[in-house]
């Protein structure tokens, strides 16, 4: 359950990364040294499995961070994790907050149970298997039937979400926008 705005951004992130294989909101994290003592894991934001290696995330507004005390706590949590194989990193509202990232995930998030029929979405599958390049949304909404034009944004991301294209996350998903099927 997020506790906060940030979290929330964070989560919906962490849905739509094709590197993050897994995640759990709020797990007790490890025991951890701060050069003093042992201390009792208390809940970090999120544990991230990916094939890359298994991380810890935690969330912090910018303005928390320039407490001494909580970067001091910050740090030795990170290097008293490292020293146990656990990665730690801090993101801010910085990167969660960057646009049009956050606001693609989002897009993403509203049209994944959207209800994709794959007969009448056969033109787009067939563009998509002869597909050479990148190809604009306008352009696979020229390859179907008139009354499906409206849902290919829906449907690009329908199948954005199942890895059979993806998007550049630094650009907006809009018309305009190009799709590269994943075998690129």
């Amino acid at each position: 359950m997020c506790e906060s705005l940030l979290e929330n951004a964070m989560a919906c992130l962490l849905e739509c990364d094709p590197q993050v294989t897994d995640y759990r909101e709020q797990p007790v994290g490890p025991t951890w040294h701060d050069r003093v003592r042992w201390r009792k894991g208390t809940a970090r934001d999120f544990w991230v499995e990916s094939p890359l290696g298994n991380l810890l995330v935690e969330t912090k507004y910018t303005k928390e961070l320039a407490d001494a005390e909580t970067r001091t706590r910050l740090q030795s949590m990170a290097l008293s994790y490292r020293h146990r194989g656990i990665r730690m990193i801090v993101r801010t509202e910085t990167t969660i907050f960057a646009q049009p990232r956050l606001e693609n995930c989002r897009i993403l998030q509203r049209y994944a149970n959207f209800g994709f029929d794959e007969k009448s979405w056969q033109p787009l599958s067939g563009l998509l298997a002869e597909q050479r390049g990148p190809m604009r949304v306008s352009e696979f909404a020229q390859a179907v039937e008139p009354k499906l034009r409206p849902f290919v944004i829906a449907a690009l991301c329908h199948l954005a979400l199942s890895g059979t294209v993806w998007f550049d996350m630094n650009v907006a998903i809009n018309a305009s926008a190009l799709v590269y099927w994943s075998r690129q």
